[in-house]
This record gives structure tokens, C-alpha cells and sequence, in this order.
């Protein structure tokens, strides 16, 4: 339940959670965030990510966001916008 409203930079903000299976990012507000980049990088056990809830309309960087996501078999991704990456 963290207030993400006023984020700007999530740049590795869960990079290296090795052992995390789910992420649930549901109540995150990204509407002010610029940068993504590695937001999820390393995270070797998680399998399932729903993104849907993002709002990427502002975000410039979104480099390696899932390197090396070596269990993930489905992200959910709807309503990316990537216009400005």
C-alpha cells in the first residue's frame, strides 16, 4: 500500500527480488512517473505480473524493465502506452 502518487523515478524499484513469485502492484498510481527503467529487472522467480492497472502516458524510460525474468509466463500489459520512450 505504498502512495506512489507523487513518484517520478521507479528506476530498479524491485530489481533483484530473486525469490518473489507475484508483485502486486494493483494500488500503484504511475501517472507522474518518467522513469521504469529495471522496475522489475532480475527478478528470477516471479511468474505472473498484471500491469493493467498502469498508467505509462509520461514514461521516457523503460529500458530492460523484465531483463532477465528468467520464470515470468504472462504480463499483463493492456494499456501501455509507450510513446514517448
Amino acid at each position: 500500500s505504498f502512495d506512489t502518487s507523487k513518484v517520478y523515478n521507479m528506476n530498479h524499484m524491485f530489481g533483484r527480488c530473486y525469490n518473489v513469485p507475484e508483485i502486486d502492484v494493483s494500488g500503484f498510481n504511475t501517472e507522474n512517473v518518467k522513469d521504469m527503467g529495471y522496475l522489475f529487472s532480475k527478478c528470477k522467480s516471479l511468474y505472473n505480473l498484471d500491469l493493467s492497472i498502469f498508467d505509462t502516458d509520461k514514461v521516457e524510460d523503460m529500458c530492460c524493465m523484465f531483463h532477465e525474468n528468467f520464470s515470468i509466463t504472462q504480463i499483463y500489459l493492456p494499456f501501455f502506452n509507450t510513446e514517448k520512450v
